[in-house]
């Protein structure tokens, strides 16, 4: 019997699968080195800002999920690897752009 998180990651996997068959998603590792540097400015951005406790955790969950994807593009061998490049590459973004939101300039 899998675990709620499994069944989660396992549903997250099939669905990306699915949805790169049908032309929905590109992956390709041009689209990684794209995202990635987004993300980088994304976090530069917010580093600079006057950040509070929770904008801080933010910007450092950030980082390190930026980290994993550069991993991910580095080590990249099937589309598998390039599609989780992909969406953590548009998580570290995400995370840093919401720290930059609520944090002052």
């Amino acid at each position: 019997m899998r675990s709620c998180a499994g069944r989660l990651i396992a549903r997250a996997l099939a669905t990306a699968s699915v949805a790169a068959q049908l032309g929905f998603v590109t992956l390709d590792s041009g689209s990684c080195s794209t995202l990635i540097t987004s993300a980088q400015n994304s976090i530069e951005k917010a580093s600079v800002m006057t950040l509070s406790p929770e904008a801080r955790a933010l910007v450092e969950r950030a980082r390190a999920t930026l980290t994993e994807a550069k991993k991910d593009h580095a080590s990249g061998r099937s589309k598998l690897d390039y599609a989780n490049c992909t969406w953590k590459a548009r998580t570290a973004q995400a995370q840093a752009e919401a720290a930059a939101a609520i944090s002052k300039p």
